[in-house]
Protein backbone atom coordinates (compact mmCIF):
# COMPACT_ATOMS: atom_id res chain seq x y z
CA UNK A 1 0.00 0.00 0.00
CA UNK A 2 1.02 3.68 -0.49
CA UNK A 3 1.50 5.83 1.96
CA UNK A 4 -1.40 8.78 2.73
CA UNK A 5 0.00 11.26 0.68
CA UNK A 6 1.74 10.56 -2.12
CA UNK A 7 3.05 14.02 -4.14
CA UNK A 8 0.25 16.62 -4.95
CA UNK A 9 -2.17 13.60 -3.95
CA UNK A 10 -3.69 12.48 -0.88
CA UNK A 11 -4.60 8.82 -1.01
CA UNK A 12 -8.46 8.21 -0.35
CA UNK A 13 -8.41 4.52 -0.59
CA UNK A 14 -7.05 0.93 -2.89
CA UNK A 15 -9.28 0.36 -5.87
CA UNK A 16 -7.59 -2.50 -7.07
CA UNK A 17 -4.81 -3.53 -9.53
CA UNK A 18 -4.04 -3.19 -13.29
CA UNK A 19 -1.38 -5.58 -14.86
CA UNK A 20 1.42 -3.55 -13.53
CA UNK A 21 0.25 -0.88 -11.02
CA UNK A 22 -2.40 -0.37 -8.49
CA UNK A 23 -5.15 2.06 -8.74
CA UNK A 24 -5.97 4.38 -6.01
CA UNK A 25 -9.15 6.71 -5.37
CA UNK A 26 -6.99 10.21 -4.72
CA UNK A 27 -7.66 13.82 -3.98
CA UNK A 28 -5.21 15.99 -6.49
CA UNK A 29 -4.65 18.65 -3.66
CA UNK A 30 -3.85 21.52 -5.74
CA UNK A 31 -7.04 21.38 -7.77
CA UNK A 32 -9.48 20.09 -5.47
CA UNK A 33 -10.03 17.14 -8.19
CA UNK A 34 -10.79 13.39 -7.52
CA UNK A 35 -9.20 10.98 -9.58
CA UNK A 36 -8.46 7.19 -10.21
CA UNK A 37 -4.21 7.27 -9.81
CA UNK A 38 -2.57 4.15 -11.13
CA UNK A 39 0.85 4.12 -9.78
CA UNK A 40 3.54 1.56 -11.64
CA UNK A 41 4.95 -1.33 -9.11
CA UNK A 42 8.77 -0.99 -9.63
CA UNK A 43 10.74 0.58 -11.67
CA UNK A 44 10.97 -1.73 -14.65
CA UNK A 45 8.59 -3.63 -16.94
CA UNK A 46 5.88 -1.65 -14.84
CA UNK A 47 6.82 1.98 -15.82
CA UNK A 48 7.55 1.23 -18.70
CA UNK A 49 3.94 -0.24 -19.38
CA UNK A 50 2.30 2.47 -17.65
CA UNK A 51 3.97 5.13 -19.98
CA UNK A 52 3.00 2.96 -22.74
CA UNK A 53 -0.58 2.93 -21.67
CA UNK A 54 -0.48 7.13 -20.71
CA UNK A 55 0.38 6.93 -24.65
CA UNK A 56 -2.60 5.21 -25.88
CA UNK A 57 -4.93 6.86 -23.59
CA UNK A 58 -4.22 9.97 -24.50
CA UNK A 59 -4.96 9.51 -27.93
CA UNK A 60 -8.44 7.63 -27.08
CA UNK A 61 -11.49 10.40 -26.33
CA UNK A 62 -14.81 8.28 -26.46
CA UNK A 63 -17.92 7.85 -24.38
CA UNK A 64 -17.38 4.44 -23.69
CA UNK A 65 -13.49 4.65 -22.56
CA UNK A 66 -12.00 5.91 -19.20
CA UNK A 67 -11.14 9.47 -19.46
CA UNK A 68 -7.39 10.14 -19.22
CA UNK A 69 -6.02 13.31 -17.78
CA UNK A 70 -2.31 13.29 -17.21
CA UNK A 71 0.68 11.27 -16.52
CA UNK A 72 3.67 12.42 -13.80
CA UNK A 73 6.72 11.16 -12.23
CA UNK A 74 6.80 11.11 -8.74
CA UNK A 75 9.77 9.99 -6.79
CA UNK A 76 10.56 8.04 -9.94
CA UNK A 77 6.88 6.10 -10.12
CA UNK A 78 5.14 7.10 -13.06
CA UNK A 79 1.57 8.11 -12.06
CA UNK A 80 -1.64 8.19 -14.01
CA UNK A 81 -4.80 10.29 -13.24
CA UNK A 82 -7.59 9.26 -15.12
CA UNK A 83 -11.35 9.42 -15.07
CA UNK A 84 -12.84 7.75 -11.73
CA UNK A 85 -15.58 5.90 -12.06
CA UNK A 86 -18.04 5.28 -9.71
CA UNK A 87 -20.09 2.08 -9.78
CA UNK A 88 -19.24 -1.22 -10.23
CA UNK A 89 -17.39 -3.46 -12.95
CA UNK A 90 -18.94 -5.96 -15.19
CA UNK A 91 -17.19 -9.12 -12.76
CA UNK A 92 -19.06 -7.73 -9.38
CA UNK A 93 -22.17 -7.87 -11.86
CA UNK A 94 -22.03 -11.39 -13.29
CA UNK A 95 -21.00 -12.69 -10.13
CA UNK A 96 -24.70 -10.86 -8.06
CA UNK A 97 -26.74 -11.61 -10.95
CA UNK A 98 -25.81 -13.85 -13.79
CA UNK A 99 -27.04 -15.03 -15.74
CA UNK A 100 -28.53 -11.51 -17.26
CA UNK A 101 -31.23 -11.15 -19.59
CA UNK A 102 -30.74 -10.73 -23.08
CA UNK A 103 -31.70 -7.41 -23.14
CA UNK A 104 -29.41 -6.09 -20.52
CA UNK A 105 -26.59 -8.22 -22.46
CA UNK A 106 -26.80 -6.84 -25.21
CA UNK A 107 -27.11 -3.53 -24.21
CA UNK A 108 -23.81 -3.97 -22.25
CA UNK A 109 -21.82 -5.79 -25.42
CA UNK A 110 -23.22 -3.44 -27.61
CA UNK A 111 -21.74 -0.28 -25.30
CA UNK A 112 -18.42 -2.08 -24.99
CA UNK A 113 -18.01 -2.94 -28.94
CA UNK A 114 -18.43 1.15 -29.63
CA UNK A 115 -15.83 1.83 -27.57
CA UNK A 116 -13.57 -0.93 -29.08
CA UNK A 117 -14.29 0.37 -32.47
CA UNK A 118 -13.30 3.55 -31.68
CA UNK A 119 -9.89 2.20 -30.52
CA UNK A 120 -9.45 -0.28 -33.34
CA UNK A 121 -9.87 2.86 -35.55
CA UNK A 122 -7.75 4.64 -33.90
CA UNK A 123 -5.15 1.54 -34.37
CA UNK A 124 -5.49 0.17 -30.68
CA UNK A 125 -5.71 -3.50 -29.63
CA UNK A 126 -6.99 -3.65 -26.12
CA UNK A 127 -5.60 -7.49 -25.70
CA UNK A 128 -7.29 -7.62 -21.89
CA UNK A 129 -11.12 -7.50 -22.65
CA UNK A 130 -12.40 -9.02 -19.62
CA UNK A 131 -15.32 -8.19 -17.09
CA UNK A 132 -12.66 -7.03 -14.80
CA UNK A 133 -11.93 -4.89 -17.10
CA UNK A 134 -15.55 -3.32 -17.71
CA UNK A 135 -16.72 -0.72 -15.23
CA UNK A 136 -20.46 -0.09 -15.25
CA UNK A 137 -21.81 3.82 -14.01
CA UNK A 138 -24.74 4.29 -11.87
CA UNK A 139 -26.47 6.03 -14.89
CA UNK A 140 -25.72 2.53 -16.42
CA UNK A 141 -23.10 3.90 -18.68
CA UNK A 142 -20.08 1.60 -19.65
CA UNK A 143 -16.44 2.26 -19.71
CA UNK A 144 -13.38 0.40 -20.98
CA UNK A 145 -10.45 0.80 -18.45
CA UNK A 146 -6.91 -1.04 -18.34
CA UNK A 147 -5.22 -0.54 -21.48
CA UNK A 148 -1.53 -1.65 -19.69
CA UNK A 149 -1.54 -4.83 -22.19
CA UNK A 150 -2.68 -2.52 -25.28
CA UNK A 151 -0.34 -2.40 -28.94
CA UNK A 152 -0.96 -0.50 -31.66
CA UNK A 153 -2.45 -3.04 -34.58
CA UNK A 154 1.02 -3.23 -36.54
CA UNK A 155 2.88 -4.67 -33.45
CA UNK A 156 0.06 -6.87 -32.64
CA UNK A 157 0.17 -9.11 -34.97
CA UNK A 158 3.72 -10.28 -34.97
CA UNK A 159 3.53 -10.91 -30.88
CA UNK A 160 5.61 -13.14 -29.56
CA UNK A 161 4.18 -13.38 -26.29
CA UNK A 162 0.86 -14.70 -25.22
CA UNK A 163 -1.55 -11.50 -23.44
CA UNK A 164 -4.38 -11.19 -21.57
CA UNK A 165 -6.53 -13.52 -19.52
CA UNK A 166 -7.28 -16.99 -20.57
CA UNK A 167 -10.67 -17.32 -20.16
CA UNK A 168 -11.13 -14.63 -22.52
CA UNK A 169 -8.14 -15.54 -24.57
CA UNK A 170 -8.72 -15.95 -28.13
CA UNK A 171 -7.32 -19.09 -30.05
CA UNK A 172 -4.62 -17.14 -31.79
CA UNK A 173 -3.75 -15.20 -28.51
CA UNK A 174 -2.32 -18.28 -26.91
CA UNK A 175 -0.15 -18.32 -29.97
CA UNK A 176 1.02 -14.75 -29.42
CA UNK A 177 -0.36 -13.61 -32.46
CA UNK A 178 -3.15 -10.88 -31.37
CA UNK A 179 -5.44 -9.35 -33.81
CA UNK A 180 -8.45 -7.15 -33.59
CA UNK A 181 -10.41 -10.09 -34.10
CA UNK A 182 -8.88 -11.46 -30.69
CA UNK A 183 -10.36 -8.39 -28.98
CA UNK A 184 -13.74 -8.94 -30.59
CA UNK A 185 -13.72 -12.69 -29.41
CA UNK A 186 -12.61 -11.69 -25.82
CA UNK A 187 -16.08 -9.23 -26.28
CA UNK A 188 -18.46 -12.22 -27.14
CA UNK A 189 -16.53 -14.69 -24.92
CA UNK A 190 -18.16 -12.04 -22.05
CA UNK A 191 -21.30 -12.34 -23.75
CA UNK A 192 -21.60 -16.37 -23.80
CA UNK A 193 -20.70 -15.89 -19.67
CA UNK A 194 -22.94 -13.01 -19.20
CA UNK A 195 -26.46 -15.05 -20.80
CA UNK A 196 -25.18 -18.59 -18.78
CA UNK A 197 -23.37 -17.25 -16.21
CA UNK A 198 -20.35 -19.14 -16.77
CA UNK A 199 -17.48 -18.44 -19.34
CA UNK A 200 -17.54 -20.38 -22.93
CA UNK A 201 -14.62 -22.54 -22.05
CA UNK A 202 -13.68 -23.47 -18.65
CA UNK A 203 -11.18 -26.53 -17.20
CA UNK A 204 -9.28 -27.31 -13.90
CA UNK A 205 -5.77 -26.77 -15.73
CA UNK A 206 -4.48 -23.57 -18.19
CA UNK A 207 -3.26 -26.94 -20.28
CA UNK A 208 -6.80 -27.66 -20.27
CA UNK A 209 -8.27 -24.47 -20.72
CA UNK A 210 -5.77 -24.09 -23.72
CA UNK A 211 -7.26 -27.75 -25.27
CA UNK A 212 -10.78 -26.75 -25.30
CA UNK A 213 -10.42 -23.39 -26.50
CA UNK A 214 -8.27 -24.56 -29.45
CA UNK A 215 -10.77 -27.32 -29.93
CA UNK A 216 -13.98 -24.78 -29.94
CA UNK A 217 -16.39 -27.13 -29.64
CA UNK A 218 -18.83 -24.47 -27.74
CA UNK A 219 -22.18 -25.37 -25.64
CA UNK A 220 -25.33 -24.09 -26.76
CA UNK A 221 -26.97 -21.91 -24.21
CA UNK A 222 -30.76 -23.17 -23.40
CA UNK A 223 -33.86 -20.37 -23.44
CA UNK A 224 -31.72 -18.00 -25.91
CA UNK A 225 -32.66 -18.70 -29.02
CA UNK A 226 -31.23 -20.16 -32.22
CA UNK A 227 -30.43 -16.11 -33.68
CA UNK A 228 -28.05 -15.81 -30.19
CA UNK A 229 -26.30 -19.28 -30.14
CA UNK A 230 -25.36 -18.37 -33.86
CA UNK A 231 -24.57 -15.26 -33.46
CA UNK A 232 -21.53 -16.76 -30.45
CA UNK A 233 -20.94 -19.83 -32.60
CA UNK A 234 -19.51 -17.52 -35.47
CA UNK A 235 -18.21 -14.83 -32.77
CA UNK A 236 -16.14 -17.75 -30.70
CA UNK A 237 -15.25 -19.43 -34.21
CA UNK A 238 -11.46 -20.75 -33.75
CA UNK A 239 -10.12 -19.78 -37.05
CA UNK A 240 -10.32 -15.94 -36.74
CA UNK A 241 -11.28 -15.62 -40.51
CA UNK A 242 -14.32 -17.42 -39.98
CA UNK A 243 -15.36 -14.40 -36.97
CA UNK A 244 -16.61 -10.75 -37.30
CA UNK A 245 -13.79 -8.85 -38.46
CA UNK A 246 -14.79 -6.02 -36.97
CA UNK A 247 -16.78 -4.42 -34.47
CA UNK A 248 -19.40 -2.54 -36.63
CA UNK A 249 -20.37 -6.67 -37.66
CA UNK A 250 -21.46 -7.35 -34.54
CA UNK A 251 -23.08 -4.23 -33.80
CA UNK A 252 -24.99 -5.29 -36.74
CA UNK A 253 -25.53 -8.13 -36.02
CA UNK A 254 -26.63 -7.73 -32.48
CA UNK A 255 -29.35 -4.92 -33.80
CA UNK A 256 -30.55 -7.86 -35.94
CA UNK A 257 -31.00 -9.67 -32.64
CA UNK A 258 -32.74 -7.17 -31.25
CA UNK A 259 -35.20 -6.69 -34.27
CA UNK A 260 -36.16 -10.08 -34.11
CA UNK A 261 -36.50 -10.44 -30.37
CA UNK A 262 -38.67 -7.32 -30.37
CA UNK A 263 -36.63 -6.15 -27.86
CA UNK A 264 -36.75 -1.72 -28.09
CA UNK A 265 -32.92 0.31 -28.37
CA UNK A 266 -31.79 3.10 -30.38
CA UNK A 267 -30.39 2.35 -33.78
CA UNK A 268 -26.41 3.09 -33.56
CA UNK A 269 -25.34 4.62 -37.06
CA UNK A 270 -22.48 2.22 -37.69
CA UNK A 271 -18.74 3.84 -38.21
CA UNK A 272 -16.66 2.81 -41.41
CA UNK A 273 -13.58 4.27 -40.12
CA UNK A 274 -13.43 0.46 -38.87
CA UNK A 275 -12.69 -1.08 -42.31
CA UNK A 276 -9.28 1.11 -42.29
CA UNK A 277 -7.71 -1.87 -40.41
CA UNK A 278 -8.87 -4.91 -42.70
Amino acid sequence: MIRETFGKYKIIKWLGSGVFGDVYLALDTLINKQFAIKIARGKGKGKELLLREAQFLASLDHPNIVRFYSADIIEDKVVLAMEYVEGVSLREKIENEAPLSLEETLYYAREILLGLQYAHSRGILHRDIKPENILITPENKVKITDFGLARIIQQSIQSISTAGTPLYMAPEAWRGQITKESDLYSVAAIIYEMLSGRPPFVDDTLEGLRNQVMRGKLSRIHLVGFEVNQFLKKALNKDPLKRYRTAGEMLKEIENILRAKEIPFKPIKISRVSSLLD
